[in-house]
């Protein structure tokens, strides 16, 4: 019997899994992080914009936001990312 992560474990009949947002750009980085989490037992929902970031976390509560610093082609002083940072 697999336990799991022990964070992870329901604490009453209405506790839910943590949700997670993933922001990047990279469909290949949103599938490893959809698929890692998943298992893990996360609530999982991805993005690949600054704007649709926001909007997101406009639509849903979560417990947990991941996200890429660049954007922008060239780009990696990570201003895009940490700009978002207080518009969350």
């Amino acid at each position: 019997m697999s336990v799991g992560h022990p964070s992870l474990l329901a604490t009453g009949p209405v506790a839910r899994p943590p949700r997670v947002l993933v922001a990047d750009d990279q469909a290949p980085i949103l599938d490893a992080l959809k698929l890692l989490l998943g298992d893990e037992g996360f609530l999982v929902d991805t993005v690949r914009s600054p704007e649709a970031l926001l909007a997101a976390a406009e639509a849903k509560e979560y417990d947990a936001v991941l996200m890429d610093l660049n954007y922008s082609r060239d780009t990696t002083s990570g201003r895009e990312g940490l700009d978002l940072i207080p518009r969350l």
